[in-house]
Parts: structure tokens; sequence; C-alpha cells
């Protein structure tokens, strides 16, 4: 799934967090992409359609910089 829509961009040190949603879906397509560099690591979150939230690793393995992050994403994209 491509989403090309608004979206943010930030760094926490070498910690890389963006966030995107797709601008004309309703809010029906969300995702939040966390790449440490340091520890050669990638985590992403994404809400498609009425699919169950996808979280990949499982949260506690998400970086400790991006996990507030990831709170305010889910609580954004529950159903």
């Amino acid at each position: 799934r491509i989403i090309d829509g608004l979206g943010t961009v930030r760094y926490d040190g070498q910690i890389f967090i963006g966030k995107a949603f797709e601008a004309h879906g309703g809010g029906a397509t969300s995702a939040l992409v966390v790449m440490d560099a340091a520890a050669r690591r990638v985590a992403v979150a994404m809400r498609y359609d009425e699919k169950p939230l996808l979280v990949v690793p499982a949260d506690a393995q998400w970086p400790a910089a991006a996990q507030r992050e990831l709170d305010e994403w889910r609580s954004l994209n529950a159903r």
C-alpha cells in the first residue's frame, strides 16, 4: 500500500520518526514508521481500511524514543 498523503518527519538523535495518512481516504489508511540508525532496526505501525492495526515488531521492541509516538498513533487509530 502506498501512502501519498500528508505527514510529518522528525528525528530524535539517530531515530527517524515518520507519520503519514491518506489525504482523501477519510482517515482509513495511516502509518507510523520508525528507523533506528544506531540499532539498524525498523518498526512500522499501519492502519488500512477496516483491517486490524498492524504493529511490527511488538510494542515492547520499539525504540524507547518512539514509544510515546506509538501510543499516540494507536489512540488516534483505534476503532
